[in-house]
């Protein structure tokens, strides 16, 4: 059984559950089809189901196999893994309250530099640029379809 992956699942329910229920409450500026937290709710359901498929894919696989695994569980960089699943929940709360394009190029230049474990300047405006030729793209594709998304605060 892959212990590991059952347990990184279970806690993305977790994670994704609590963004679920806690964007319920997510107010809206204007008057939208769709108020901002719907966007939050939309993308952690689907994240909650699909996460919950899986998971239940495993549990059939393995009373299939019936395998027994008893390598324990060696969690590598618990302070990366924790500090990006407190990222994604900002992440989402951020998106309907600061705005979309503003929190996805802080979340894509923190999260390069952590996952690269940049420190210096040069590094950190090479991820800054990219992050923001990232965020540039997505405003013009999302201009472009009509995509769209919550008025907020800020761009």
């Amino acid at each position: 059984m892959r212990k590991g992956e059952n347990i990184f699942l279970a806690c993305t329910i977790l994670v994704g559950a609590v963004i679920f229920f806690g964007s319920m409450n997510v107010p809206s500026y204007e008057i939208e089809p769709l108020k901002p937290g719907m966007y939050a709710m939309i993308i952690s359901g689907l994240l909650v189901f699909v996460c919950a498929l899986k998971l239940f894919f495993n549990f059939k696989e393995h009373r299939a196999n019936a395998v027994k695994d008893d390598r324990p569980v060696v969690v590598g960089h618990p302070v990366i893994i924790i500090s990006q699943a407190v990222m994604m929940v900002v992440y989402v709360f951020g998106m309907t309250h600061i705005g979309f394009f503003t929190t996805t190029f802080f979340y894509l230049t923190i999260t390069l530099c952590m996952l690269t474990s940049t420190k210096d300047i040069k590094g950190i405006v090479k991820y800054s640029a990219g992050s923001l030729a990232f965020t540039a793209v997505l405003y013009f594709i999302f201009d472009k379809f009509y995509v769209y998304l919550p008025n907020t605060r800020f761009f």
